[in-house]
């Protein structure tokens, strides 16, 4: 048994069903405050459920990649088993900031994880290299390469947040935009989606966009409020209320 299915029953102790049913029969009883007030804290309850739930999913998917890249270098060691597709956070009320077209790399339907041989882990290894030795232009070659060739492979949405940090590191705000943008539509369940959303606003914030700033910000905090990306977010500044003229 994997380690999601074994934390599962732990994380969801009450299940949807019964959390409809509490909130149809506080509904009957609404003329009695305590009802009110008992729906109000199931409510809470649930929701702070479902945070934890997308934590540990994300922290999973982290593991996942970690184990890959660790068991390439060990002949004979087995693949890591493939996770299954994380249910889909909710999102914000306000649109999303609009991306040009341009075409977007569709990982398979199953999103399970290429372990065919080791050469494309290598080859990732070798673009992360060139990353962490600031030779971005090359970089991004070979980063663009890898998700181009193999856009349903574990380390695909690693490749495509670095891709879009080269441009960063670049200062080619617009393309690094895009590229994160990208790695948001192609791979919203994966590990690097916090790391992406941070970046986001930092690129917002060098093109001079408050909108798209308040936006990632708010994405960030409501889908994963426990992250330590969110953590480092300063509380916004209040405007100072306007003085009076006598």
């Amino acid at each position: 048994m994997g380690l999601k299915s074994a934390v599962r029953p732990w994380l969801y102790p009450l299940s949807p069903a019964p959390a409809i049913l509490l909130l149809f029969g506080c509904s009957h009883g609404a003329t009695h405050p305590e009802s009110k007030g008992e729906t109000e804290v199931a409510r809470d309850h649930i929701l702070k459920l479902e945070e934890k739930v997308a934590d540990l999913e994300t922290r999973l998917t982290a593991l996942n990649e970690k184990i890959l890249l660790e068991s390439s270098a060990r002949p004979g060691t087995p693949p890591p088993p493939a996770t299954a597709p994380v249910p889909a956070l909710p999102t914000e009320a306000i649109s999303a900031p609009a991306v040009e077209s341009r075409a977007i790399p569709k990982p398979k339907a199953s999103m399970a994880p290429s372990f065919s041989s080791n050469e494309s882990i290598d080859r990732f290894r070798e673009a992360k290299i060139l990353f962490d030795s600031k030779r971005y232009p090359d970089a991004i070659l070979e980063f663009s390469d890898f998700v181009k060739n193999e856009p349903d492979h574990a380390l695909a949405p690693a490749a495509q947040y670095y891709l879009g940090m080269s441009y960063f590191q670049q200062r080619e705000f617009k393309l690094a935009e895009e590229e994160l943008n990208r790695g948001m539509l192609a791979y919203p369940h994966s590990s690097h989606i916090p790391d992406t959303l941070l970046a986001l606003m930092k690129v917002s914030g060098e093109l001079k966009n408050a909108a798209n700033v308040t936006y990632y910000r708010e994405k960030l905090l409501s889908g994963f409020p426990n992250s330590p990306q969110a953590a480092g977010i300063p509380a916004p500044v209040a405007p100072e209320p306007a003085k009076e003229t006598e």
